[in-house]
């Protein structure tokens, strides 16, 4: 059977309420309407409990890359993981397809060093595994070896090609395979955000769709998409129904902690910064990684 990991060190989160414990706000779902918007935000969003950077892990296996933006002063990146292994082939769990796992507000330098890879040995499984595979850093005619950021970045046009260009088997790009437990980098232990995207064929998002700063909320690295308030009345309706689509789009998403949650009667595993692995099952996931410092209005642990 297959297995599953939680996306960071659950250890580094505090409690819901407490210290920088997860607020509604910062929550998958449903925001106050505002400025004649009604918003639902599409991440989870957290911070560390300490100055200490949470590590992101693969939540499964795959293929990732790393998104990072044009502002030549950003410290933080993301990273699109694209799923090689399913909640489905995990027999006791009914979920769907998922097309992305997105990890923001990842540390640039936990990845990177300048314009190379950092350094094979800095902690990272990832960027380990790119030293050990990738082709420059074998070459025994480079006396002083370096992966360039190619390695990882993402080649498309942010606002033409489609993601998943970048992923099928014709690509001309071999974004580095990812391992379920793997640690992929770094977070900022300000702010960061997860994301799940499922795999519907019509909604195919390009990199500026996920990263447009339209959709950025109030929280550094939260995603919200917003629609105009439009009551469903009179001869309102039709400017209801015209708008309706832009609603539609949360169904694209589905909440991280109600994903987490379809592995009560499987397994789902952590890891802390130091690699030390735990596993969870049934209530324990609530207790432990969920309703302590991850609220959902879609999940309440069993009796």
């Amino acid at each position: 059977m297959p297995d599953f990991y939680f996306f960071t060190n659950p250890e580094l989160l505090d409690l819901i309420g407490t210290g920088n414990g997860q607020t509604a706000q910062e929550a998958f779902g449903s925001l106050s309407l505002s400025s004649g918007l009604e918003k639902f935000q599409i991440s989870s969003n957290h911070r560390s409990n300490s100055a200490v950077s949470p590590f992101a892990y693969a939540v499964t296996n795959g293929r990732a890359a790393v998104y990072l933006s044009e502002d030549p002063l950003a410290t933080t990146c993301s990273i699109i993981l694209k799923p090689s292994t399913q909640p489905s082939e995990v027999s006791e769990i009914s979920l769907p397809t998922i097309k992305y796992f997105v990890y923001h507000g990842v540390l640039i330098d936990s990845l990177l060093n300048g314009i190379d890879l950092a350094n094979s040995g800095n902690g990272i499984d990832w960027i380990d595994y790119i030293w050990e595979t990738h082709p420059d850093s074998i070459d025994n005619n480079i006396a002083a070896p370096a992966v360039s950021i190619k390695a990882l970045e993402f080649e498309i046009e942010p606002g033409v090609s489609p993601i998943s260009f970048s992923f099928v088997a014709n690509s001309t790009s071999t974004y580095p395979n990812v391992t379920a437990g793997d640690s992929i980098g770094k977070f900022d232990p300000q702010n960061f955000s997860f994301e799940i995207i499922l795999d519907d064929y019509r909604y195919d998002p390009t990199l500026e769709k996920i990263f447009n700063p339209i959709l950025q909320g109030a929280i550094p690295h939260s995603k919200v998409i917003a629609a105009p308030h439009i009551p469903d009345t009179g001869a309102a309706s039709k400017l209801f129904f015209e708008n309706r689509h832009l609603r539609e789009e949360i169904l694209n998403y589905i909440d991280p902690a109600a994903f987490f949650a379809c592995f009560y009667n499987a397994k789902l595993n952590s890891k802390n910064n130091q690699g030390a692995l735990a596993q969870h099952t049934g209530n324990q996931i609530a207790e432990n990684l969920l309703t302590t410092n991850m609220p959902s209005f879609f999940y309440t642990p069993k009796n």
